[in-house]
């Protein structure tokens, strides 16, 4: 009668020992992907704002102090991948809006206002920079980060 109480016993305590390592392996698994995408979301944002600087370095290399407006030259949009087009893990998208250059039939900038009657607001940029997780993640649910900015150049 003892030794049948023990093999109950035993047994109950492998089956105890086995569901508390399951639970320990999922758990395990739920921080690493969580840890994952912490580490990618907070990789976006700073693509983002990485991408909004850049922007800037961009516009600041083209002439938008003409003053025949449709000689101006503008940048509207501008598209990139990180780390590289092979391989990519983000797509980053950044659209460019100009405030106050005139009529946007009269130039090639894309105008979000086009009067504007505080020369200290004329020629102020919104940004709407957009990064999205490539496919090549392979994320049950993929990152997206938007960033709008206003800046002066």
């Amino acid at each position: 009668m003892r030794r049948g109480v023990t093999l109950i016993m035993t047994i109950f305590l492998l089956v105890f020992l086995s569901i508390a390592t399951v639970l320990m392996l999922s758990l395990s698994a739920l921080t690493t992907k969580l840890t994952s995408d912490s580490y990618l979301y907070e990789q976006a944002q700073l693509l983002a704002k990485s991408s909004a600087e850049y922007t800037m370095l961009a516009i600041s290399g083209h002439d938008r102090n003409t003053t025949a407006l449709a000689n101006m030259d503008c940048i509207n949009s501008i598209n990139a991948q990180y780390p590289d087009n092979v391989n990519p893990l983000f797509d980053i998208n950044i659209s460019i809006r100009y405030v106050g250059f005139g009529s946007s039939a009269a130039n090639n900038c894309n105008s979000y206002i086009d009067t504007i009657f505080t020369p200290e607001t004329n020629g102020t940029i919104l940004l709407d920079v957009m990064v999205r997780s490539n496919d090549n993640l392979q994320l049950n649910e993929p990152i997206v980060y938007h960033k709008r900015t206003l800046q002066k150049p």
